[in-house]
């Protein structure tokens, strides 16, 4: 639950099969920091096994409490939180002199002043509210149209992004075209040079046989002495 600051809260627990006339339900409280602010404080009896205990929280933020009897066990905890209460704020912890804070202030004193359901007001207060709504209005107007130039900022900001988006969409697509171009320029080399390595290798094995047989010729056309000594050599 959520409470506001600076309020008393009154906890309450129930005694273990709504057993009355405890005198040892105790509590424990432990603030935000969290540092304990109740250390085993008697809890009052309400009545029907109810007891309660009344605490004023002074800071903002989670409470953690802690509740259980010794002679009849049952131990209970919960949490409170605490925020600020914006009708009992000291108004000079939000406006200085000249603000609207301050001009808002002053009106609503004045009003105040006024005698109730009569829906008239003086001429100096009035004067002064229309002059506060006349501010109001031209800090509108201006803040409306700042929030028009931004927004037609933010407009060319994305169509320009677009643009670029679009540039790089295209160039992207012209590297994979020039990529696929490389690669097959790469399988043609590697398939000319596997061709001319083919070819090489038959006209080294024609130039071989064609060798051969000439050499044949040769030796066939030799004198028997030349043969003869050729032999007798080897």
């Amino acid at each position: 639950m959520s409470v506001y600051k600076n309020t008393t809260h009154r906890i309450i627990y129930t005694a273990r099969g709504s057993k009355t006339g405890l005198t040892d339900v105790k509590i424990h409280i432990w603030d935000p920091t969290p540092t304990k602010v109740v250390d085993g404080d008697t809890m009052t009896e309400l009545g029907e096994g109810l007891y309660y205990y009344d605490y004023k929280v002074t800071k903002t933020g989670i409470y953690q409490y802690k509740i259980d009897s010794a002679s009849n066990k049952l131990v209970r905890t919960g949490s409170i939180e605490v925020i600020n209460n914006p009708w009992e704020e000291e108004l000079s912890d939000y406006k200085t002199h000249g603000t609207f804070g301050y001009k808002l202030q002053h009106i609503s004193s004045s009003f105040a002043r006024q005698p109730r359901f009569t829906g008239v007001f003086n001429k100096e207060d009035k004067e002064k509210l229309y002059e506060l709504l006349t501010s109001i209005d031209r800090r509108l107007a201006d803040v409306e149209s700042r929030v028009e130039a931004n927004a037609k900022a933010v407009a060319e900001s994305i169509k320009a992004t677009l643009l670029n988006t679009n540039n790089i969409n295209k160039i992207s697509k012209e590297i994979s075209t020039l990529k696929q171009e490389s690669s097959n320029l790469k399988e043609t080399i590697e398939l000319r040079e596997t061709e001319h390595q083919k070819e090489f290798r038959e006209f080294k094995n024609s130039t071989n046989e064609n060798l051969e047989q000439l050499a044949k010729l040769y030796i066939s056309n030799l004198p028997l002495s030349t043969l003869k000594n050729l032999e007798e050599e080897k």
